[in-house]
């Protein structure tokens, strides 16, 4: 066999080869080896590491995770959606203590707050809200667990809250998706570790018995379904049914995808707790101040100029609608919806203008702010500011004429918002000492607050049962109230009543009146006994409404 001579030359050159290696600092090689082949050296990652604390909570959030699936859905179940809640952020909290994580200053305020806003699943009447309720108590369960632990720095708002909210919502829970399973095995040091890690190990094992029988037993039942004694005896041992069966299996199986999720999100902030010694995270957020400020100043200046035309030739025809006359033979119902929506998409359009302007605009090295910059920015709040009370001055008009909707409501709600943050947008523009964000931010809560916590369609049906009692509504439309549901019978008892009270005097049109209020007050009636009587459905509206209907 031919050898390959001994070249002390070839020799180095095998010998630094490794050590030439290019490095793969985007980790693509590590991950597709089969497209960047050897060349490449692999960094050492580090792993996570577990205690035994870890994967006893690890176990836990798999009960947590189906408690949230049986609490589905929350527009139907409101206390159990709120007692999830609370649970969520106990949950969270314990782990946080135990974990030996010093909680910052603001945790507790902040777990009280969302204890209020979650008194809104009980109060409000709205299966929408309440939706939308759970949902951003959810996301700021994310948010309060990151903040405690002090990785957004030790201030409620950080100097890039932007950055740390995708951070905390987004990229931790991802990067730590896959935590929970060596979690489930993890342990610590000493005695009582050791038989935490055997009591652990055999409660897993009991679980994984247990999900290992739940097919077989499944088919054994059902073969044996046939015989009626059999399953008559099952029934009464087990109350058992194949339909809650199976459906206990599917919530079982996506409690635990919540589950993963959910610990996924304590186990990201701890671990980060823990690689950065307690110390603020700093986000690595891309430079967006790109743009010229020539080409956005060029940009935005004819739309401005379209706005000052705008309000010259339409000046007679909006400025009515602050005096309250209508021009030309329009009606109140005309008049407050035309051009309404344009005005409120406008104004949405502007808010998105002015974030742009101000986000993308290159800034030039220690300079923030330009006289011309502010300039815009107050020419553009004040443009939107008059458009939204001309829209608000519109609505106020229809709503004094035909009583509130739902959707009234909510428009006019949203437009209110946009004026106040353009009022903070203006101020801040002007003193240039206001950080808008935190002002944005908390305006925008307590925005919410005002529409999620009380029962906002009892608050419309009682203001038209009312405005129509007082003569101010020629008429009230009983369908609408009854579209309400639950929360707008005290309002319907309340008319029926005062209907009935001067019966010698009524006008045939109150007559019949009466008799629309009874069938929608039936109609009611039997839509809250389609309703479960679980505990978990339990809601303030609902059980004033069944008390009233008794």
């Amino acid at each position: 066999m031919n050898q390959i001579p001994n070249d002390p030359k070839n020799n180095s050159i095998l010998q630094n080869q490794p050590q030439n290696r290019p490095q793969d600092p985007t980790g693509e090689a590590r991950s597709f080896p089969f497209l960047y082949g050897a060349p490449y050296t692999q960094p050492p990652v580090e792993q996570p590491k577990f205690a035994g604390i870890d994967a006893l909570f690890a176990w836990l959030s798999i009960l947590v995770g189906f408690l949230f699936v049986r609490a589905m859905p929350v527009t139907a179940t409101p206390l159990g959606g709120m007692l999830f809640l609370w649970l969520l952020f106990a949950f969270g909290a314990v782990f946080l203590r135990v974990s030996k994580m010093k909680l910052t200053s603001f945790a507790v305020p902040f777990f009280a707050v969302a204890a209020v806003f979650s008194l809104g699943m009980l109060t409000n009447g709205n299966r929408t809200l309440r939706g939308f309720l759970f949902l951003f108590l959810t996301l700021g369960f994310i948010w309060w667990c990151y903040i405690s632990a002090g990785l957004s720095g030790k201030r409620l708002f950080s100097e890039n809250p932007i950055a740390h909210l995708y951070q905390s919502i987004l990229v931790l829970p991802i990067t730590s998706i896959w935590h929970i399973f060596p979690a489930f095995a993890a342990s610590g040091k000493g005695k009582k570790s050791e038989n935490s890690r055997k009591l652990l190990r055999t409660l897993g094992w009991i679980a994984l018995g247990l999900a290992v029988a739940v097919i077989p037993t499944a088919v054994v039942v059902l073969l044996l379904s046939y015989d009626d004694q059999f399953m008559d005896l099952l029934s009464k041992i087990f109350s058992f049914s194949l339909d809650g069966f199976w459906e206990l299996i599917g919530d079982l199986i996506l409690g635990f995808l919540c589950a993963i999720i959910i610990f996924a999100i304590l186990s990201g902030v701890k671990q980060t707790h823990q690689k950065s010694n307690g110390e603020a995270q700093k986000p690595a957020t891309p430079n967006v101040h790109v743009l010229p400020s020539a080409l956005l100043y060029t940009a935005v200046t004819p739309i401005l100029a379209v706005y000052v035309i705008f309000f010259i030739s339409q000046w007679d025809y909006y400025i009515s609608a602050f005096t309250h006359t209508l021009p030309g033979d329009l009606t109140y119902a005309a008049y407050a919806r035309e051009g309404f929506f344009q005005l409120c998409g406008v104004s949405a359009l502007n808010a998105v203008m002015l974030l742009l302007f101000n986000l993308l605009m290159r800034r030039k090295e220690g300079q923030n702010r330009s006289p011309l910059k502010t300039l815009y920015s107050v020419i553009i709040s004040a443009f939107t500011l008059i458009l939204i009370a001309t829209a608000l001055s519109k609505m106020v008009l229809y709503i004094d004429s035909y009583g509130l909707t739902q959707k009234r409501v909510y428009a006019s709600w949203f437009m209110l918002l946009l004026a106040v943050i353009f009022v903070l947008v203006l101020v801040g523009s002007i003193t240039k000492k206001q950080k808008l964000f935190p002002a944005v931010a908390l305006t925008c809560v307590l925005f919410f607050a005002l529409i999620a916590l009380p029962n906002l369609d009892s608050m419309i049906a009682s203001y038209n049962v009312d405005a129509y009692l007082s003569g101010n509504l020629d008429e009230v439309d009983i369908a609408a109230l009854e579209d309400l549901g639950s929360s707008a019978v005290p309002a319907l008892v309340e008319l029926k009543e005062q209907l009935a009270s001067r019966s010698s005097t009524a006008a045939p049109e109150e007559e019949a009146l009466v008799g629309q209020i009874d069938r929608a007050l039936k109609n009611i009636s039997l839509e809250l006994n389609k309703d479960s009587d679980s505990f978990f459905n339990f809601n303030i509206p609902d059980y004033r409404a069944r008390t009233l209907l008794e």
